[in-house]
């Protein structure tokens, strides 16, 4: 699975927007967990993003502005 994400912050001003790809994805009870390639990590590193809480959401679709 290759798409483009967007990888967000859990509260605005925390941390910047990156785009990145998805490598691979884990459904959990709780959520969703995303193995994701950035710049800085090219071979990946996971976020959870939580399935009933919108402030713990740290990957989402990319929008082209």
């Amino acid at each position: 699975m290759h798409r483009k994400i967007i990888r967000s912050n859990a509260h605005e001003g925390q941390c910047p927007r990156r785009l990145g790809t998805i490598l691979a994805v884990e459904p959990f009870n709780e959520g969703v967990m995303y193995l994701v390639a950035l710049e800085d990590y090219p071979l990946g590193i996971w976020f959870f993003n939580e399935g009933d809480h919108p402030e713990g959401i740290f990957v989402e679709p990319y929008l082209a502005e």
